[in-house]
């Protein structure tokens, strides 16, 4: 079950054609044979002995069918992911260089999936994922690094993480993550998901936002507030927090002098 918590997602075309159901499936199969049928005929046993009470063929079979139909499924579903995932790479670009009004708040705001993106065809909700028309959206698929400059610019780059079954591969897919990102007077707007077009194959992809932003700038933050690491802010949570300014030391809550007596 450990094993192939760790391989959700793999794509194994043989079980399904999408890999996030193909995923699923080797995992609760993994849960089945590691964990369910074993803790079952242990339980069983246990009572036999107490009680000289035979196991039922029928239902001793039905379970070693069970076991190894499963068994089979995670392992092909673990063989495959750890064959798949076995390289790393990343792809760094840049979105930003640029001037910031230095008098006005950088707005940050990370914008939820939501129904509206989807065109109310067939969809299945995965928990961190939609699955809508061949297209696969990954929810909590992106994470933050806001860190103080010295410089009066802004600076904002997207670094996308993916593996493979080669390095070259596993480049590759790094280019596939669909994701935007709009930045304009003062305010950047970021989709909280990344999708994957038809037929792109899902191998842990995830895309880092990186921030470098000039001290003493003050920032408001909107939106979702799950990518942000609280690493990265001093003395409170960005769950609870929205206004901050960027200190030498990284993020601090921002204190308004009117409401100070």
């Amino acid at each position: 079950m450990i094993i192939a918590s760790q391989f959700l997602v793999p794509y194994l075309p043989l079980v399904s054609p999408q890999p996030i159901i193909s995923g699923y499936i080797g995992y609760y199969a993994g849960i089945l044979t590691l964990c369910l049928i074993p803790m079952i005929l242990i339980a069983r046993s246990g009572f036999g002995l107490i009680w000289n009470h035979k196991f039922d063929p029928k239902i001793r079979r039905m379970l070693l069918g069970t076991w190894m139909v499963s068994f089979i499924v995670f392992t092909a579903t673990a063989t495959f992911g750890a064959r798949n995932f076995a390289y790393r790479s990343s792809t760094k670009s840049s979105i930003y260089n640029g001037p910031i009004d230095r008098d006005k708040p950088f707005i940050i705001e990370i914008d939820q999936l939501d129904s509206e993106t989807f065109d109310n065809r067939i969809q299945l909700d995965f928990g961190h994922s939609k699955l809508d028309n061949g297209i696969l959206y990954v929810d909590h698929g992106l994470n933050f690094r806001i860190s103080p400059t010295e410089d009066q610019n802004l600076t904002v780059n997207a670094i996308d993480i993916s593996r493979g079954s080669s390095p070259q591969k596993a480049k590759e897919n790094t280019e596939i993550v669909q994701h935007e990102t709009k930045i304009e007077q003062n305010r950047i707007n970021i989709d909280e998901y990344y999708s994957l077009a038809r037929k792109s194959k899902f191998r842990g992809q995830y895309r880092m936002i990186e921030m470098q932003v000039p001290i003493g700038q003050n920032i408001s933050l909107e939106g979702s507030s799950h990518p942000f690491s609280s690493r990265d802010f001093k003395g409170n949570s960005p769950q609870k927090m929205k206004n901050w300014t960027m200190t030498a030391e990284g993020l601090k809550e921002k204190i308004d002098v009117q409401n100070i007596e």
